[in-house]
């Protein structure tokens, strides 16, 4: 068994995950199944603040941006 701890500051990464919002886009559908698909990884779903300096949140937003604006982010999922 491999182990992950997935921090995120935006509580669908892990309600879709783990089937606790319903999936109504093709982005959603697709995230739920490739988490559900991963069978033999734990992972512990950290919550933290968005928006707060957090050195790595602040790192992850920047890329999430820049991902959205060059339209990768449906091919990398």
């Amino acid at each position: 068994v491999s182990y992950l701890h997935l921090y995120y500051d935006y509580a669908g990464i892990e309600k879709w995950a783990i089937g606790e919002w319903k999936t109504n886009t093709p982005l959603t559908k697709m995230y739920q199944q490739k988490f559900q698909s991963m069978k033999g990884l734990h992972v512990a779903f950290h919550k933290i603040a968005a928006h707060t300096g957090h050195q790595y949140n602040e790192r992850a937003d920047k890329l999430a941006k820049k991902a959205l604006e060059e339209g990768e982010y449906v091919e990398r999922i």
